[in-house]
């Protein structure tokens, strides 16, 4: 079985189980002491409406092919999708209705009970895979009054994430129950993180550092011990790493690669990790003054060695930051480093070119700039 955990917004150094000095995310660290823990996993955008194409097709651009879902039904899985609210989004990378569950809850408690029942109805010897998708992260943010951390932005967001892994608790509970753990592979993930006031920004779908870009990726693999894995890493990577794990071909389409090796503790260098933003959307939760990034064309690459280039076509300026050394990106390396850079800007430049030959001019990453009416009805 596979169980796929995409929860809307979640910077992954906000999670406890990431070092953040906050308790926020007590069960998924439970779960980590069984599972691979990506330390440096990053989305291809920080944008829902880019990124989602991206890693359900395991690809850099919207490759127009089956997602890893899609592969998941053709293959005997019974594949569900439990999508709490904004399901249109998801609903355009999963085309198969027999995939979609037609019962929508409107939180992440109805839903991870829906996740928990259907476990226990599905017959055996057919695979399930439960796709559970939670918004609660994203803003507005709601104050949850049993996870109370403060009344600022931050103190409320960490609140948000503190009540979605309550939830998700309930569920690793009766997974290690029933027993049914130790023949699911559960992965968890974000689609983009969130700026809470760095850099004067207070919203995500606008820059590339890592309070957008740096997200959780906390994988939990069956006779696999727990490991932490610095290796970067692209969400873009997780369809190859489901299919593989499971024994089904990959299609010979999808550019990200099988991280299979690197859950076995295996020897392993995966290739540079890209990213990029090109739509320009104002956060509607804010006044304008706070939308202070006007730059719409940006993108980067991530090296094995920790380091990361920014270039924002719009202005044709470079940032270049050891992230090892300078995690929170406050020391730009461009001109002190001109062969490093030189070096980097190459790969981006490849990089820039194969995605504009590439990706289609029906591209869902175009033609869903706010996400479709659908997404505002069922907001």
């Amino acid at each position: 079985n596979v169980i796929f955990i995409f929860i809307d917004t979640v910077r992954a150094d906000h999670l406890s189980v990431y070092g953040y000095q906050r308790n926020t995310s007590p069960n998924l660290a439970k779960l980590a002491e069984r599972a691979s823990v990506f330390e440096n996993a990053f989305t291809p955008s920080p944008s829902t409406y880019q990124a989602v194409p991206k890693f359900m097709q395991s690809s850099f651009w919207d490759a127009h092919v089956e997602t890893w879902t899609e592969v998941l039904a053709r293959n005997g899985y019974n594949t569900i999708l439990f999508p709490a609210r904004r399901a249109a989004t998801l609903y355009r990378r999963i085309k198969d209705p027999q995939m979609i569950n037609s019962a929508r809850t409107n939180n992440l408690k109805e839903s991870v009970d829906s996740v928990i029942d259907t476990f226990k109805k599905a017959p055996d010897g057919q695979p399930l895979c439960a796709y559970l998708y939670a918004f609660e992260p994203h803003m507005p943010y709601r104050e949850r009054r049993d996870f109370y951390f403060g009344s600022s932005l931050a103190d409320l967001y960490d609140g948000e994430i503190a009540y979605a892994d309550h939830h998700l608790g309930r569920l690793f509970d009766w997974l290690e129950q029933s027993g049914k753990i130790n023949d699911t592979m559960i992965i968890i993930m974000s689609d983009h993180g969130e700026s809470l006031g760095e850099r004067a920004v207070y919203k995500h779908n606008s820059q590339l550092y890592n309070e957008q870009m740096r997200v959780p990726m906390i994988i939990h693999l069956p006779g696999q011990p727990a490991r932490r894995i610095s290796d970067y890493v692209s969400t873009i990577d997780l369809g190859s790493t489901i299919l593989n794990a499971v024994g089904i071909a990959c299609p010979k389409e999808y550019t990200g690669v099988s991280l299979l090796p690197l859950l076995r503790g295996e020897m392993f260098t995966r290739p540079p990790v890209y990213g990029e933003h090109w739509q320009r959307n104002d956060s509607p939760f804010f006044d304008p003054q706070y939308n202070v990034d006007p730059e719409i064309k940006k993108y980067m690459v991530i090296t094995q060695d920790g380091y990361k280039l920014i270039y924002s076509a719009n202005y044709n300026t470079f940032e270049l930051f050891n992230l090892k050394d300078d995690p929170t990106e406050q020391r730009n390396l461009y001109d002190r480093m001109p062969e490093k850079a030189a070096a980097m800007k190459q790969l981006l430049g490849r990089f820039i070119d194969v995605v504009s030959v590439s990706r289609p001019p029906d591209a869902d990453e175009q033609r869903f700039f706010r996400g479709s009416q659908d997404d505002e009805e069922s907001k």
